[in-house]
């Protein structure tokens, strides 16, 4: 059981980081997909949109190299079907090189989550100059929503 400080606005800062070297899976894994989970994913982005607000979903680092992950096929398959933005930062190189910023392999700590903010602030305004959006963490089998 992790211990949790109190969250602020549904933010809870994780310290501590990860000492381990990074992981890798070699192969493409397979899994049965929770309907409820996806069901609930594409309900969100319906509601979201139908509200007039953007939309834009967003995978989390992880501290772990892989080739291809099923959940990220799935988002962005739905993305495309749906006409919004999926960013992808499962493999970018800013966290895969920093094991620091990270306090597992799927959770970054405070440090990470703050780099991670503001980089998803540059990117959001640099591509649509979005003021007002949803934002969707999708990370491994659990879907987070966040009202931002």
């Amino acid at each position: 059981n992790k211990q949790r400080s109190s969250d602020i606005n549904g933010y809870v800062a994780l310290y501590g980081f990860w000492d381990k070297e990074i992981d890798s899976v070699d192969s493409y894994v397979s899994y049965e997909v929770d309907s409820n989970k996806l069901n609930s994913f594409r309900e969100f982005i319906t509601m979201a949109k139908s509200s007039g607000s953007k939309v834009v979903v967003i995978y989390s680092p992880i501290f772990l190299k892989f080739q291809k992950k099923q959940e990220i096929t799935m988002c962005k398959d739905i993305c495309s079907l749906e006409n919004i933005p999926f960013l992808d930062f499962s493999k970018d190189t800013v966290f895969l090189k920093n094991k620091y910023l990270f306090k597992d392999v799927v959770h970054l700590n405070n440090t990470g989550a703050t780099i991670f903010s503001n980089l998803i602030c540059k990117k959001i305004k640099q591509e649509k100059q979005i003021t007002q959006y949803f934002t969707l963490n999708i990370n491994l089998f659990s879907v987070k929503l966040k009202k931002k």
